[in-house]
């Protein structure tokens, strides 16, 4: 499903929770990166993320038949045509991390040696137009996932 202007609302009303004072509000050893994307996935119409955390939901998009993997450069494509778009990191070692590719235009990540989409991001640290490769390092680049194409 494509929708824009859904998807530009529910990306704000995501970010809106993650500001100070927001329930998603960033805290010591606390991140809601897991509930951000499975607030935007539902409100776009998915509710396959419930309950789960960022592992689980990057299992979940590698074996889920009606997500797809994309390039970077297709994840920022697919979102500025209002699709819903997942970058995801599993960390085999603990917490993983899961962000929504937002509309916008690619930024060159020297990190990456590549473009990067913009994304929203409820994590550590939350904020609503970088580039991927600011939330995640040259060691953890993620995955993405286009929902229903």
């Amino acid at each position: 499903m494509t929708n824009l202007p859904l998807l530009i609302d529910a990306i704000c009303e995501a970010f809106m929770k993650g500001v100070q004072g927001g329930i998603w509000e960033p805290s010591p050893g606390v991140t809601h990166c897991n509930e951000a994307v499975n607030f935007v996935a539902y409100r776009m119409g998915y509710s396959g993320f419930s309950g789960l955390m960022a592992n689980d939901i990057c299992d979940k998009l590698d074996k889920a038949e009606d997500w797809k993997l994309t390039t970077p450069v297709g994840a920022q494509l697919a979102a500025n045509q209002g699709s819903l778009v997942v970058a995801a990191w599993k960390n085999p070692a603990g917490h993983g991390h899961v962000c929504i590719v937002r509309p916008g235009n690619p930024v060159p990540s020297p990190d990456w040696g590549m473009q990067a989409p913009k994304i929203m991001n409820i994590g550590k640290v939350n904020f609503l137009d970088k580039p991927a490769s600011f939330a995640f390092t040259k060691l953890e680049m993620p995955r993405f996932f286009i929902w229903g194409s």
